[in-house]
């Protein structure tokens, strides 16, 4: 269903754009952006939600649309009866470097494909007509003829063809859901950066943000502002409780392995190599077997691995330590000042760290309040993988291996 319209005066923190505004501000908060300008949420007429502007100082034009009505998707024709192609050539002709994007909860297939495969062609505009556009199909060339057609150009001109190539490239679309997940992930991006409440820290940066339209805010001037009123960024690194805690955890989680090892020595296993490489390689590992097929001397193994290349690990028995209430109480239960997730982060530098939940499984025997501790393990892995509020900000340094089922 699409959403009620809403006036200006409605607040801005209970509103999709709102929300998007928030995660750049968090963005901004840890220096992944130079600076933030809110534009009048609400009002059409320039097109732009907001404009941030990346560490290589090139500008973005943001607009966020929560919906398109009450289609599913959004086609050329939706983009160009909304106004929305009318305002992304009007923002990047002001401007050669000036990118503009497209904040929506429904897809735009064909035209997101389109984009995609400008960006990640040869920068030649026939090369990318021809091999890109012709050569892939149907559905796409019409796409594209429609295209250039809304934006007055001739897509059988080699002129006018790259003209809409150079717009493609400098064009993107960033699918963003605005369900319950999604507004969890923004608690969670909050809760990483600043102590307290995240719900306190999203309603004052969305008041913050709409006190301060049209006005460029920079990462001291939102570090001021939360300092007034009492939000301070974490400093988990200069904690000197946590690594100590960690070893701990480490000794524990060694200790309550050995003793099952046959004969007491560990048999080398190339499985653990390759659980090694595919840490390396993907977010979530998940490692999993029937009873008794060697796992836990896996992770054994794996350990020793980790600590011989300087990798550190957070390794947690969940049948031993059972996860309650939220992540920071169960951060707490192992000794932590708050949750594994953000006291693993301080640690990591330019290599990786590991979370290890081992015997997740036993939660679903072991606790009559099973479904909370499967709660709060979800939300610690959600705080390691959490998009920054922006698809290019994605990759982090962490890895987590996760012992599911048996």
């Amino acid at each position: 269903m699409p959403y009620e319209p809403g006036g200006y005066s409605e607040k801005l923190g209970n509103r999709y754009e709102g929300r998007w505004v928030v995660a750049q501000l968090i963005r901004l908060l840890k220096e992944e952006l130079r600076s933030v300008t809110v534009e009048a949420i609400g009002d059409d007429e320039q097109g732009v939600d907001l404009w941030i502007e990346g560490r290589d100082g090139i500008r973005e034009a943001q607009q966020c649309k929560a919906r398109n009505r009450g289609d599913r998707n959004w086609s050329i024709a939706d983009l160009h009866s909304r106004g929305i192609l009318m305002y992304m050539r009007f923002q990047l002709d002001r401007d050669i470097n000036y990118r503009y994007s497209l904040v929506t909860g429904v897809p735009s297939p064909v035209f997101q494909d389109i984009c995609q495969s400008a960006r990640d062609s040869n920068d030649n505009p026939e090369d990318f007509y021809r091999y890109q556009i012709e050569e892939i199909g149907a559905d796409r060339h019409t796409a594209f003829k429609r295209y250039c057609c809304h934006l007055g150009l001739d897509a059988e001109k080699p002129t006018d063809r790259a003209i809409a190539f150079g717009y493609l490239q400098r064009t993107q679309i960033y699918l963003k859901s605005d369900d319950r997940n999604a507004r969890n992930e923004l608690l969670e991006m909050a809760s990483m950066l600043i102590a307290g409440k995240p719900e306190t820290t999203v309603a004052v940066l969305a008041d913050f943000a709409q006190d301060n339209l049209r006005k460029t805010l920079n990462p001291q001037i939102v570090r001021e502002f939360l300092a007034g009123k009492d939000l301070y960024p974490r400093r988990l690194a200069h904690d000197t409780r946590i690594l100590p805690a960690i070893e701990d955890l480490q000794i524990e989680f060694q200790d309550s392995i050995k003793p099952l090892l046959i004969a007491g020595e560990l048999i080398p296993r190339d499985e653990t190599q390759l659980l090694l490489q595919a840490l390396q390689e993907t977010e979530i590992t998940i490692l999993h077997g029937v009873a008794g097929s060697g796992k836990s001397g896996m992770l054994y193994e794996l350990v020793h691995l980790l600590h011989e290349l300087g990798h550190t690990y957070l390794p947690v028995r969940l049948d031993r330590r059972e996860p309650r209430n939220n992540t920071k109480q169960f951060g707490e239960d192992l000794g932590l000042p708050e949750s594994p997730a953000l006291c693993l982060e301080p640690f990591v530098a330019d290599r990786f760290g590991v979370l290890i939940l081992d015997q997740l499984d036993a939660l679903r025997w072991t606790s009559s309040h099973s479904a909370n501790a499967l709660d709060v393990c979800k939300a610690v892995v959600r705080v390691l993988h959490v998009p920054s509020g922006h698809p290019e900000t994605m990759k982090r340094f962490h890895r987590y291996a996760i012992l599911p089922f048996v």
